[in-house]
């Protein structure tokens, strides 16, 4: 089994996460959000109120914003991939009391044990996919 890179897990809708990475790209998020705030204050600070500095640094916060928000959803689909669940159940996060329970299942409940419809286990082999392999060769 080939692990995924990390560009692999925070990008890619494909294939399943172990909680681990889950909550190792909720820190990769918040330290990203640390820095690109406390950069932005100080250039904005340097810079005061030049013509068009706003817009600028406005534009980057767009465009940050959205590289984050696509890996979340990364993130999440393959978690809800490893809990053997659509990944369309991440809509689930909009309603705001739901959102609680998200948390809960994609950072705390174990996945699937094994393979399932969305891949082998990010754990690697199981005795369910020896169990399986033995019974080909049987």
């Amino acid at each position: 089994m080939r692990e995924m890179t990390w560009t692999q897990k925070l990008f890619g809708f494909q294939g399943r996460i172990t909680r681990l990475d889950f909550w190792l790209a909720q820190l990769f998020y918040l330290a990203a959000i640390f820095v690109a705030i406390y950069s932005l204050s100080y250039i904005a600070r340097s810079v005061g109120d030049a013509e068009g500095s706003r817009y600028t640094l406005g534009g980057v916060m767009i465009i940050g914003y959205l590289f984050l928000a696509w890996s979340s959803l990364a993130v999440a689909i393959k978690r809800y991939h490893d809990r053997n669940k659509s990944g369309w159940w991440v809509l689930a996060s909009l309603v705001p009391i739901v959102s609680l329970f998200v948390i809960v299942e994609l950072g705390f409940f174990d996945g699937t044990r094994g393979s399932n419809r969305y891949g082998l286990s990010p754990k690697g082999l199981v005795e369910a996919d020896i169990a399986k392999a033995r019974a080909v060769f049987e």
